[in-house]
């Protein structure tokens, strides 16, 4: 099932991030992203962050539930301008290849549509092809190559025109 996370959940919600971002980097990034850059990542991710995504008006924050929250999506959309940004998601490695991710993008797409967002994007590393097949599959379409990015590492731009 495919829902708003709840003020309730922050611990969960937090954890389950975490646990995908820890496998994630394990798996696919260690060789990419430094490992400095994930901690970073992880300290900024917290019950705090996400009590002001949950309670913001313009943040939006998906869960997927199976007995219990095994993928997350938040972003945020830029006021009245018809833009959002994915900024992360993730769902737990024992849960793939389910279509939870695209059930969560889907989820977004219905929000922001209601919102009148015209353009929602997100940044992805190119090592995460599994995460880019998910992106092409659900209409996104790559629109920039960004060379040392961030933490000197280059990522893609997706976006999906609504």
């Amino acid at each position: 099932m495919i829902r708003e996370g709840k003020l309730d959940e922050l611990r969960e919600i937090m954890e389950c991030v975490h646990r995908v971002r820890k496998e994630s980097w394990k798996r696919y990034e260690k060789e990419y992203y430094p490992g400095k850059a994930l901690n970073s990542d992880l300290t900024n991710f917290n019950e705090d962050r996400v009590r002001e995504i949950i309670n913001s008006d313009l943040r939006f924050l998906f869960v997927a539930e199976e007995n219990k929250i095994v993928g997350v999506v938040h972003g945020m959309i830029y006021g009245e301008s018809g833009y959002g940004m994915i900024h992360w998601l993730g769902v737990d490695f024992k849960y793939q290849n389910r279509g939870i991710g695209t059930q969560l993008l889907e989820r977004v797409f219905e929000y922001c549509k209601k919102r009148k967002i015209h353009k929602i994007s997100l940044y992805t590393f190119p090592v995460l092809r599994k995460a880019i097949n998910l992106y092409l599959k659900t209409g996104f379409v790559p629109e920039a190559y960004l060379k040392k990015q961030w933490w000197g590492v280059d990522f893609i731009l997706m976006s999906k025109w609504l």
